[in-house]
């Protein structure tokens, strides 16, 4: 029993405040050294570096009290912005999208605190 406790402990995405070093290493580990960062209200959205050789970038948005990590990570060919202090604005391209291969982009958002995806009427991206 007591071992099924530690692998959930070392499983958990949610790692405290306290532990910065420990939290900075999982990023490091998750992202790759030159990751970027992008401060919105209380969350904080990182991205890997662009690497020419692969279109997929590794993203996740961690809420910036607690280091947890309340999006991702997810290895996606996109764009990721925020849209609001609490909202992600996500554009993928068509060479992942299944079925998609008419050159658009395909444009969704995300809640950071309901958890939802979703689409807007009549975008103009």
């Amino acid at each position: 029993m007591k071992n099924f406790f530690l692998v959930l402990a070392i499983a958990s995405c949610s790692i405290q405040k306290g532990n910065d070093a420990t939290f900075y290493k999982y990023l490091l580990n998750t992202l790759g050294k030159d990751f970027k960062k992008a401060e919105r209200g209380e969350y904080v959205l990182c991205q890997s570096a662009l690497d020419l050789s692969n279109p997929y970038k590794t993203f996740l948005v961690y809420h910036s009290n607690s280091n947890e990590v309340v999006y991702g990570p997810k290895k996606l060919n996109a764009d990721i912005e925020w849209e609001s202090d609490s909202e992600l604005i996500i554009r993928e391209y068509p060479e992942t999208i299944q079925n998609k291969q008419d050159g658009e982009k395909s444009i969704y958002y995300y809640n950071l605190i309901t958890g939802k995806k979703y689409e807007k009427i009549n975008n103009d991206y």
